[in-house]
């Protein structure tokens, strides 16, 4: 928690808001910031419904150190189960780096080609001033829904 108060600036110009999360009391939050002057709110989630959601909820009753990126349409966009709490700071900074943007309304369509069923192929910018396209994309083949 300290690497990311650290790199809190840096954080801030990415448009980034840190929440840390644990299953600890809010007052055990509140004395924790404090201690370590934590720039960033700590919430407690001393249900543990939240980190039983993300997945991170462990038999002893604990989240497991992960941190989740989500970009602005609130999609994750990267999962780092392997934190090392001394370079936490700066590797969410080179993940951030290292993300491709997202693709956002208004923005020209990345152009792709790939098979159709019957291996032909088929190339997205082909359709441009001829049609609108809907991309769907979907789990699998033969998957419900």
């Amino acid at each position: 928690m300290c690497a990311l108060r650290d790199e809190h600036a840096n954080l801030a110009a990415k448009d980034v808001q840190v929440l840390g999360i644990s299953t600890d009391t809010v007052e055990a939050q509140r004395q924790f910031a404090e201690k370590h002057q934590l720039p960033y709110p700590l919430l407690a989630d001393s249900e543990k419904k939240v980190a039983a959601a993300y997945g991170v909820l462990m038999p002893q009753g604990y989240a497991r150190r992960t941190t989740f990126l989500i970009d602005k349409g609130g999609f994750i966009r990267h999962v780092d189960a392997q934190v090392k709490p001394q370079t936490h700071g700066k590797d969410v900074l080179a993940y951030l780096n290292a993300l491709p943007a997202p693709i956002a309304e208004g923005q020209p369509m990345p152009d792709f080609v790939l098979p159709d069923g019957d291996g032909k192929p088929v190339k997205l910018s082909d359709f441009k001033g001829k049609k609108n396209v809907a991309i769907v994309f979907y789990p699998k083949a033969f998957t419900g829904g």
